[in-house]
């Protein structure tokens, strides 16, 4: 059995580890409404519509219930509503009230969750239109509307808004429950911002979030919260009352009634009711440091964009975010953040402008919005943006600007294969340094496996290593399984049961065990040669949404001295492939002509229209591929393995119409070129996925040493850990071994991968333990 050595050196420090690991919120997946945000009666307000979803509408979670004889008509109406931002309620007309006339909501998932003996807080505003006081019924009942559970009656006798507010106690327990409001006499009444929450929120906030996602949250100890995106901060209208507009944070404070609906970019309504405030109280409830994201008057997505001259409102909306979080009370926003109940500053440090942005429009913005507010506050700590990909124009442009601002870290996203993971694990050890440093804002591996935690560690060992590493977060985060955008998050959840996923317990370990300084270290690891893959395979085209020809295609097999023309085709929606051969050299070039024509599929998605060259293709789930066209106007380059593809490089370009473009793809070795009408697009040095015997890491703070290791190969590890100048008996070990790579966690076994805890002897400063196959240790070390 392989034995390691490391030498652990206390008190070393080689660098500072800052604010290194925290969480990033973002609201898809349902993550905030049906969510995080504890709010269980979905469409409160009657303010669904179309503009969210094409499935949605004024009354959608809602149903008029007829119980006997009742005669109930229901229908959402504008007429004189709640406030000028709520403009939606509910006319109901109970005509014949029989056993029972009114409405009831559905909630989230299968239901509206109660349990036995836990208390409700219902409200709601009422608007009578009959001539006299009528009584009402509000029930928690099962979804035939047979078992009751709760009930509370009450008199409207308001002819102008009024709202009305009980406590409900559940007595029994049931996942799929239904709130109804309901009638026994004739009545007509205005309904608006029904609502109900459990007593129980987290720290017992009204308006508050679900208790056992956010104590999940709080469990990690993660240095900062990002929020409250992702694309959702940067996709739709400029205009801040657009029913479609681009998240505006001044939308999400003051009173929850008057918060006005919005559209969300993953097809979903948004309440609001988890907004800036409550952002920035969750941050502080949980010991983060808050790291907004706001955008810079400019929509990539469909190419929205503020003039250069009309810029001043989003400068203000910036400055005026800091206001609100730090200002005394004695200013505008400052005093609004003092009525919300917070007089003190949120003491926000970070705020990031823009999200994964692609195109000049947006650096010309983010330039003018950062200048404007480091002159006002060049306290606060900037971030900028790299764009979508690990490497491309927009990256190269985000990190160039960033040499030339004040800007004080820069934004990187990916999701790649756990195999690139492995691959780049010293990734950010060959960053140079440079003005700002590295924001790594979004990443992940695809997947909710064993095998993906256990290589996202890896990954973070070397960020934990890397001088010019500062700041990083996993994402998603959280996901609703009835309502999934996205298939891979952190915390799954429905409507009353909550998992973690081993990616969680993964970055749990990290952020519990961040220390606050990297110390030195000296092993015995014998790195291993490097080889470099194949580039042969089968050769194909293939679309989805295109109408292209593709012309004068040539395949020189430059290793096998052989040239290969082919008839001239095209691609569509209804012909998606075209088989080209295999190539069986290491050096060869493909060349060909492509024009596109309209195509009505493509026109209905964004970025859409694209087409590719997989190349290198030993498998459909093993290959290359060269994208032209693709999401955001880009062409791409892709490597998967096992299905997973890693971008390896993104570029902007804008493909018109009935034009004809001459491509070459160059393959030398290992070494892969693009050119599109001569231009040179992506340039990539494919690397095999050899992993090291050992990755480790050690950090201190004033309590302790802790040292993290992994093995990632099938063998046995005999692992001894020297402390130098430690006088510690003892260490807390917590392990994950013993699982398949393809384990993961689920509502029935939400423990399967997950930590356990056990003491190790300390004997001389040395730690021995054995490292077992695909395992990850964190030895926790208390000083003596």
């Amino acid at each position: 059995m392989e034995q390691i050595t490391l030498k652990v050196f206390e008190g070393r420090e080689v660098k500072k580890q800052g604010d290194l690991f925290g969480i990033f919120f973002e609201d898809l997946n349902h993550a905030a409404d049906g969510g995080l945000y504890a709010e269980l009666i979905r469409n409160r307000s009657f303010e669904f519509d179309r503009i969210d979803n094409p499935t949605y509408h004024g009354l959608t979670a809602w149903k008029v219930i007829e119980r006997g004889r009742s005669v109930v008509n229901a229908h959402v109406d504008m007429v004189d509503p709640l406030n000028d931002r709520n403009l939606h309620y509910l006319r109901l007309e109970v005509n014949t009230a029989g056993l029972g006339g009114g409405i009831q909501n559905e909630g989230y998932g299968e239901g509206i969750p109660v349990e036995k003996g836990k208390v409700y807080d219902f409200s709601c505003y009422y608007r009578r239109k009959s001539t006299a006081p009528v009584s009402a019924i509000v029930r928690l009942e099962d979804v035939s509307g047979k078992k009751i559970y709760a009930e509370k009656r009450f008199v409207a006798e308001g002819r102008e808004w009024t709202q009305f507010s009980c406590e409900l106690i559940a007595s029994d327990t049931d996942s799929a429950g239904r709130i109804s409001i309901l009638f026994e006499e004739a009545v007509r009444i205005d309904l608006d911002m029904v609502s109900l929450f459990p007593r129980d929120t987290f720290l017992g906030r009204k308006n508050g979030l679900r208790k056992e996602i956010a104590e999940l949250l709080k469990e990690m100890k993660p240095s900062f919260m990002r929020f409250p995106g992702g694309c959702l901060v940067h996709i739709g209208s400029l205009n801040s009352e657009d029913r479609n507009s681009i998240y505006r944070w001044k939308n999400t404070v003051g009173p929850i009634e008057s918060r006005p609906p919005r559209r969300n970019s993953w097809n979903y309504n948004q309440t609001l009711g988890l907004g800036y405030f409550e952002y920035f109280q969750l941050c502080e409830d949980i010991g983060a440091q808050p790291l907004p994201v706001v955008p810079a008057g400019f929509d990539p997505h469909f190419l929205r964009s503020c003039p250069l001259d009309e810029m001043q409102e989003w400068i203000d909306e910036v400055l005026e975010l800091v206001e609100f979080a730090n200002g005394p009370v004695t200013t505008k926003w400052g005093s609004v953040r003092a009525k919300m109940g917070h007089p003190d500053s949120f003491h926000l440090k970070y705020l990031a402008i823009g999200n994964e942005e692609v195109g000049k429009e947006f650096f010309e913005r983010y330039e003018i919005i950062l200048k404007a507010l480091k002159a006002k506050h060049p306290e606060i700590e900037v971030i900028g943006s790299a764009g979508p990909a690990a490497k491309g124009s927009e990256y190269d442009m985000g990190w160039d600007l960033a040499e030339k601002t004040e800007t004080s870290y820069v934004d990187e996203h990916y999701y790649q294969s756990p195999e690139w993971f492995i691959a780049n694990a010293e990734r950010y050890m060959e960053y140079p340094k440079r003005n700002a440093k590295v924001f790594l804002g979004e990443y992940a591996s695809h997947e909710n496996t064993w095998k993906n935690a256990l290589y996202e560690a890896v990954f973070m060992m070397g960020m934990e290593k890397a001088p010019e590493m500062a700041l990083a977060c996993y994402a998603p985060m959280l996901c609703h399984v009835d309502y999934t955008n996205w298939h891979a998050n952190m915390i799954f959840y429905n409507n009353h049961q909550v998992y973690a996923t081993p990616n969680y317990y993964v970055q749990k370990l990290f952020m519990r065990n961040q220390g606050e300084a990297l110390i030195e270290t000296h092993d015995n690891i014998v790195k291993k040669e490097k080889t470099t893959p194949t580039m042969e395979g089968e050769v194909l085209f293939t679309t989805s949404n295109a109408n292209v020809e593709i012309s004068n295609l040539v395949i020189m097999d430059r290793t096998n001295n052989s040239i290969q023309k082919l008839d001239d085709f095209k691609l569509s929606p209804e012909v998606a492939e075209k088989e080209c051969g295999r190539i069986t050299g290491k050096n060869y070039a493909i060349s060909f002509e492509f024009e596109k024509k309209a195509c009505p599929l493509a026109k209905s998605l964004t970025g859409a229209g694209s087409f590719m060259l997989r190349f290198a293709r030993q498998n459909p789930q093993n290959e290359m591929r060269w994208i032209i066209d693709g999401w955001e106007h880009m062409t791409m380059l892709e490597g998967a393995i096992n299905n997973y593809p890693s971008g390896l490089g993104m570029y902007t370009i804008d493909v018109e119409e009935n034009r004809v473009y001459k491509a070459l793809l160059e393959v030398e070795d290992n070494h892969v070129t693009t050119y599109i009408d001569g231009k040179k697009y992506c340039d990539h040095e494919a690397k095999n996925v050899i992993p090291e015997s050992l990755y480790y890491s050690a950090v201190e703070d004033a309590d302790a040493v802790m040292v993290k290791a992994a093995n990632v190969e099938k063998e046995s590890k005999d692992v001894v850990i020297q402390l130098e100048n430690s006088s510690a008996t003892e260490a807390t070990l917590y392990i994950m071994e013993d699982y398949k790579l393809e384990d993961a966690n689920s509502f029935d076994e939400p423990m399967k991968v997950s930590p356990k805890e056990k003491t190790v002897a300390v004997q001389n400063g040395r730690i021995t333990y054995c490292m077992k196959p695909y395992s990850l240790a964190v030895f926790h070390i208390k000083r003596g």
